[in-house]
């Protein structure tokens, strides 16, 4: 349980206890405190890893609901993984240096690639299928290297805001979208 029952508190089980929302004992108990201590460090771990969980698994059933519901001739289903996000701080970057037309913005504004990419449901969900059904396609190589994001891309600027990709550059990787759809549709 939780420590509701041992207050008498009407405490959800979900909420975060704070060792100062529960009463002080006169003579303090060893394990009393100790609870509380262990309660409080622990609970906002696992309460923090549980909405995250639950957060993923509420997404990947949604996506997985919406494609059963479809129709059976639509035979199969096509996910382009996520594109990286990009920060204010890349936005400004890019502006200064086209202002002061120094360097290209390219390799001074690129940004590291692991935290550009947050967790794709989607392709989480086709992953976790594994159903000839259901296919993914990255198209990271066209934003990224192995290590590092660019916000210039042969002269285009890739991102419109912090999430999208401009309009300019969402042109770009089409020829090799249509290939990679045509090489799944080979297999299929």
């Amino acid at each position: 349980g939780t420590f509701s029952t041992i207050t008498g508190q009407n405490q959800p089980a979900a909420s975060t206890p704070q060792t100062d929302q529960f009463p002080k004992p006169r003579t303090p108990h060893p394990s009393y405190a100790t609870a509380c201590r262990r309660e409080k460090s622990a609970t906002r771990r696992d309460q923090q890893a549980a909405r995250w969980q639950t957060y993923r698994s509420i997404k990947i059933d949604g996506f997985r609901r919406a494609w059963r519901a479809l129709p059976k001739t639509i035979r199969h289903i096509v996910v382009i993984h996520d594109t990286p996000r990009s920060w204010r701080a890349t936005f400004d970057c890019v502006e200064r240096e086209v202002a002061e037309a120094r360097r290209r913005p390219e390799p001074v504004c690129r940004f590291p690639r692991r935290p550009a990419f947050s967790a794709d449901m989607a392709s989480a969900a086709v992953r976790s299928l594994y159903a000839k059904r259901h296919r993914q396609i990255a198209l990271t190589r066209f934003f990224c290297g192995s290590r590092s994001c660019y916000p210039v891309v042969g002269g285009l600027l890739v991102h419109r805001d912090a999430g999208h990709i401009s309009p300019a550059y969402a042109k770009s990787p089409g020829p090799y979208l249509l290939r990679e759809v045509r090489r799944l549709r080979r297999r299929w």
